[in-house]
């Protein structure tokens, strides 16, 4: 078990901390068996405040890397799913390719 799990279940009344550990076994145990399979998990999401208050997404591939962002901050958490719906919608989109 990684050092700050451990760290967080110190701080755990008794009661929970039994109920917590036994899902991070789970948790780990069903990670280590994914990669023994091969698999990955899928790229996602991520929705987010920025330092000004603004709200953004990224794109996150299965390796963690970033690769693609809003570019810019939405006033509403609305308004930003709706920017990721509409990206969603426009990924069959063309290749443009500058020779």
């Amino acid at each position: 078990m990684a050092i700050a799990l451990k760290k967080i279940l110190e701080e755990l009344p008794p009661h929970r901390r039994a109920a917590v550990e036994l899902r991070a076994d789970a948790l780990i145990a069903d990670e280590r068996s994914a990669r023994k399979r091969g698999a990955r998990s899928k790229p996602r999401y991520h929705v987010f405040r920025d330092a000004c208050g603004a709200w953004r997404w990224r794109l996150v591939a299965s390796n963690g890397t970033v690769i693609a962002n809003s570019g810019e901050g939405y006033k509403s958490r609305t308004g930003c799913v709706s920017a990721i719906a509409r990206v969603k919608a426009a990924a069959d989109a063309e290749i443009a390719v500058d020779a």
